[in-house]
Order: C-alpha cells, then sequence, then structure tokens
C-alpha cells in the first residue's frame, strides 16, 4: 500500500491543485478479493463550509487506482463502470458475484462522498448470473438515501453494470460557529443546534473558526464542543 501511495503521489504531482485536496486510501477486503494487483485511493477536495473548485480534469471527487506500474483516474460514475467491467476477476459462482458486487458499491460511495456522509456495510443479493447490491447512508444529521447496483453475468464476465440512487445530504458546516454570537437569541440557538446535531465531525471545522476567533468566541465554541463531548454526540 505504501508504494502504491508513492505512486499516486507522484502522479498527483503533475495534475494542478490535487495538492488542495485530501488522499485517503480505499481499504475492503473484497477489493483485494476482486480484482489483482491494485489498490485504490479517493482524493476529495473540501466541500464544506468552503467549496474547493478543483481544476479539471479532478472532480470534487476522485478514485486513483495503483494497478500494476501505472495510475489511472476513475473522475466519475462513467468512469468508474467501464474500469469495473475491465477490471474485475471473473465471477463464476454466487459467492465471488456477491463479493464483485460489493466492490462496485464500496467505490462507488467514494464518487458520492462529501467528508461527512457515513454509509452501512453493502447488502447483496445474487444468483449465478445476477445480482442487486445496495448500501444505505447512515441515518445522522439528517443524512439519508442509498446506492445500489445491479451486475449481469455471462461465463464469469461482467456483461451489464448498473448504478442507481443517491445519498442526500443533511446538516453541514456553513457559518454556525461564527454565528455563535448572533444578536439574535433565535439565530444563536438554531446556530448552536446544527453545531450539535453535526456532533464530533464538525470538530475540524470548530478549530478552523477557532483559530480565528476573539476570546468570547472560543469561549462560545469550546462550550459547545464540551457539551458534544459530554452528550457523546
Amino acid at each position: 500500500m505504501e508504494r502504491s501511495k508513492r505512486m499516486v503521489e507522484r502522479h498527483l504531482a503533475d495534475m494542478k491543485g490535487a495538492d488542495r485536496g485530501q488522499l485517503v486510501a480505499i481499504e475492503a477486503e473484497t477489493l483485494k478479493r476482486t480484482m489483482d494487483d491494485t489498490d485504490f485511493f479517493a482524493l476529495r477536495f473540501r466541500r464544506f463550509p468552503i467549496e474547493v473548485v478543483p481544476e479539471p480534469p479532478l472532480q470534487p471527487n476522485n478514485i486513483f487506482v495503483a494497478l500494476g506500474e501505472k495510475v489511472i483516474h476513475v473522475a466519475d460514475k462513467e468512469a468508474l463502470k467501464r474500469f469495473l467491467k475491465k477490471h474485475l476477476k471473473p465471477a463464476r459462482d454466487v459467492k465471488s458475484i456477491v463479493a464483485a458486487t460489493d466492490s462496485c458499491l464500496r467505490l462507488f460511495q467514494e464518487i458520492h462522498h462529501d467528508g461527512f456522509f457515513e454509509f452501512e456495510a453493502p447488502s447483496v443479493k445474487a444468483t449465478d448470473q445476477t445480482s442487486e447490491g445496495e448500501v444505505k447512508v447512515v441515518k445522522q444529521r439528517g443524512d439519508k438515501g442509498e446506492l445500489t447496483v445491479k451486475l449481469r453475468i455471462d461465463q464469469g464476465k461482467v456483461i451489464e453494470l448498473e448504478f442507481g440512487g443517491q445519498p442526500i445530504p443533511g446538516i453541514r458546516p456553513k457559518c454556525q460557529a461564527a454565528r455563535l454570537l448572533d444578536p439574535d437569541p433565535v439565530i444563536r440557538e438554531i446556530m448552536r443546534r446544527d453545531i450539535l446535531v453535526m456532533g464530533r465531525a464538525c470538530q475540524p471545522y470548530l478549530d478552523e473558526v477557532r483559530a480565528a476567533a476573539d476570546p468570547e468566541l472560543r469561549n462560545a465554541i469550546d462550550a459547545v464542543w464540551q457539551q458534544i463531548l459530554d452528550e457523546d454526540r
């Protein structure tokens, strides 16, 4: 994995603006079982509270595959479909078809990730020729939705692959921390409650605002963060 990461980092060094994204490894046991000599990485650009707009051909969410001695950029759903149909190992029984479907969902969710979504474990139903898989968004902070995939197999080869579904985001950081001292008490309470709902997931945002805040606002941020810890949010 470390060698693959270095390969991807060298590849990204030649892509304008790639250093503004966050590179994370995508690790799942089924990915190892269903594709040979591959390691997967996600390059995500921040969406909240201020969006970082990537330079083309980079997208807000990108998958980079270290495949043997080369690096492949998978930038969207259609590119992911082409990659999977080409590189998934032959799936000749129900067990291997389930694993291939799981791998498709593990990668598909990365195309939709905004840094806050969490996903349940994939659920797959399969025969020796078809499969249907689903991964649900964990219902928290107002998040909901699901992603789906359908495969059709002929002699072990994926001949049809269809993605569907859509995750729906709930509360995300915007300006809540900066408005904890708003003159309007109703707005102050709305901002505080939004932060409580986001919980620990918004710690990087709170830390960023706190670093530039005056002492009064820092105290307000510290108080709401302490409530998050006390209530295990």
